[in-house]
């Protein structure tokens, strides 16, 4: 018998079943199967009983239930979802209760107000809040109408049963009561078993933080390994070149060898200061630019006494702009101290600013500023195609002896 009952249920609820996740939804399915099966199963004999007793209206308004239960199984195989087959079973019940009240006098009607209760914890289960308000209004519209009409009948009639009639009552009652317990008994274990679920999810998600957080930790040490050793071959590349530099007697050669150097000098200071980070995803913008740029300042500044003012106000940065926005910011800086020419009472003023997607870069110097030759330099174009690698946009103002004037911005989520 039980698994004809499993094998029937099965084929009405099984496709709707593999379509869903949570607990509750699953849940709700096998609660609406169980529920029209069983009233199925238990109103057949219920109807022969009915009809022997001479109920006939009772017995027809059994029989439109069977059936309708009959095809709402069948809905929820066409559908594969469980709301409206509820819906529409709920609304069914209602109608039949309603029904009964208001043409049915001959017939006892205090069982009605089980059948409600039932139905309105049925209905919250199932649709949900407020769903189930708009049914509880409805229930409440047929208890004010038992109340004020259909309940000193009721009081009467009880009266004149005979035994049958009463074993026949205790037994509706009774199967109220069974029914009542089973939904409460699908509630408990629905909230037990999404509890369950609950816990073994937030297990599952400790595990997998834990282990992405020990994956994070290895790739971080990893970068930084990987910027160290970067630093430590461009110091020897660095060492090299100057070592090379000695043999040459030309003095422009031995130049471009020297801003070779210092670029290199400066990436590998770049490199050394990310693995000194303690977040490389997300660098802490302004005490790393603050750090860096008296780092470079010093670095291209020789015999010279020349001010830096910097004023850096920036989030934090992710490392395909920090590297970039070092480079350039070594490039402007080496060619203030190389070629502006602003002696002892020189200044280089650096402005960083970050407003919300848009960081903007101010630079200026106080030097001589630049004349045709050096504008067709490699350092201008160092400057270019930094900021090409950065969408950025450049405004360049010189102002002959004066000094000049670099207006950078770009997008941050680009």
């Amino acid at each position: 018998m039980f698994l004809i009952y499993r094998n029937i249920k099965s084929w009405f609820i099984d496709d709707c079943f593999n379509e869903l996740t949570s607990v509750f939804s699953r849940a709700r399915t096998e609660l609406l199967f169980n529920t029209v099966f069983l009233a199925m199963i238990v109103s057949l004999p219920l109807i022969i009983i009915i009809l022997l007793n001479g109920n006939y209206i009772i017995g027809f308004q059994s029989l439109i239930g069977v059936i309708s239960a009959f095809l709402l199984l069948f809905l929820i195989k066409i559908l594969k979802d469980t709301f409206w087959p509820a819906f529409l079973m709920i609304f069914l019940v209602n109608l039949i209760i309603a029904f009964g009240l208001i043409f049915n006098k001959e017939n006892l009607h205090i069982k009605e107000l089980l059948w409600m209760v039932n139905i309105l914890v049925f209905a919250i289960f199932m649709l949900g809040i407020r769903w189930g308000l708009f049914f509880f209004g409805i229930l409440m519209l047929c208890v004010y109408y038992y109340f004020m009409r259909v309940v000193g009948a009721d009081l009467q009639l009880i009266t004149t049963f005979n035994l049958n009639q009463k074993l026949f009552l205790a037994l509706e009652m009774g199967v109220i009561l069974i029914f009542f317990i089973y939904l409460i008994s699908n509630f408990v274990i629905t909230f037990r078993k999404s509890e369950k679920a609950l816990v073994n999810v937030n297990k599952n998600l400790e595990v997998r933080n834990a282990l992405v957080e020990t994956q994070n930790q290895e790739i971080t040490v990893l970068l930084k390994e990987i910027h160290h050793r970067v630093k430590n071959n461009l110091q020897v590349i660095n060492s090299l070149l100057r070592l090379q530099s000695f043999q040459i007697k030309d003095l422009e050669s031995r130049r471009v060898f020297e801003d070779a150097q210092s670029r290199i000098r400066a990436i590998s200071m770049i490199h050394e200061r990310m693995y000194k980070s303690p977040d490389l995803s997300n660098i802490k913008a302004n005490d790393y630019f603050s750090d860096l740029l008296d780092d470079l300042f010093r670095q291209n500044l020789v015999n010279k006494q020349v001010r830096l003012n910097v004023e850096v106000n920036l989030n934090v940065l992710p490392q395909d702009i920090v590297v970039p926005l070092g480079l350039l910011l070594n490039e402007l800086i080496s060619n203030s101290l190389e070629h502006a020419k602003m002696g002892d009472n020189g200044v280089v003023s650096i402005q960083m600013v970050q407003d919300e997607a848009v960081l903007k870069v101010d630079y200026k110097d106080n030097g001589k500023g630049f004349d045709t030759e050096r504008e067709a330099g490699f350092g201008l174009e160092m400057i270019d195609t930094l900021c090409e690698q950065l969408g950025a946009s450049i405004d360049l103002q010189t102002f002959p002896n004066k000094g000049v004037h670099y207006s950078i911005q770009f997008q941050m989520n680009q």
